[in-house]
């Protein structure tokens, strides 16, 4: 059972002093980090930004996915902490504000590319971020939206700890405490039944293969009124 979250705020910054992000990119597995970089890889391609564009990250983490995006950039996040490494990896690239991503401070049909990856299982109220989304999106507008097949990583990781394989693709307990931060379990069934109707999927896409889905990465367009 998913634990009931009543400070979101503390919540997340507990988990950024804990889990430590930058070391779940930089030393993982290399198969952990090619999944993750393969990730990275498709919803920049999905987002088709261009350097004229601006580009808005929900929930950014500490800068990894907004860094690899062309335009002008700015960030979300709520946790302190990520903030802080989100700075010194962008430094004067991004600008970055603190935000609950279930109450954007974003005025409404402003924006035209939007990204929230690996965020949605971790928010209170999925639907409620859905629907900010849709609310913040221009016209045609696309966002892109990334989360993990926890179903089958759980069931990966089960096999991996019988035959004693867990300790080498998820040195220490950064990788191994992720799932604990999940508030939800997404699939592509759940997160369809959640997509308001003001949103448009357009492509769903699954990291690193369809035989493999450890990821999915969904483009989605904001549907003209």
């Amino acid at each position: 059972m998913k634990p009931r979250v009543d400070d979101v705020a503390a919540w997340n910054e507990r988990w950024a002093r804990d889990y430590d992000i930058d070391r779940y990119y930089a030393q993982a597995h290399w198969l952990v980090r090619w999944v993750e970089a393969r990730r990275v890889e498709v919803a920049v391609q999905l987002l088709a930004a261009g350097p004229e564009d601006l580009v808005v990250e929900l929930g950014c983490g500490a800068g990894h996915v907004l860094g690899q995006c062309p335009g002008r950039l700015v960030g979300l996040e709520i946790a302190p902490t990520m903030l802080l490494k989100s700075r010194r990896r962008l430094g004067a690239r991004a600008a970055l504000v603190r935000a609950d991503v279930e109450q954007l401070p974003l005025q409404s049909a402003r924006l035209t590319r939007l990204v929230c990856t690996e965020v949605i299982e971790h928010v209170v109220d999925p639907r409620r971020l859905l629907e900010e989304i849709a609310r913040v999106l221009a016209p045609h507008g696309s966002v892109v939206i990334t989360f993990p097949n926890e179903a089958l990583i759980e069931a990966l990781k089960r096999w991996a700890l019988r035959l004693r394989l867990f300790r080498r693709l998820a040195p220490g307990p950064t990788v191994a405490a992720e799932a604990d931060w999940h508030l939800h379990s997404f699939s592509p069934e759940l997160f369809r039944r959640l997509q308001p109707a003001a949103l448009e999927l357009l492509a769903t896409r699954a990291v690193p293969s369809a035989l493999l889905p450890l990821r999915y990465v969904c483009l989605l367009r904001r549907r003209e009124e």
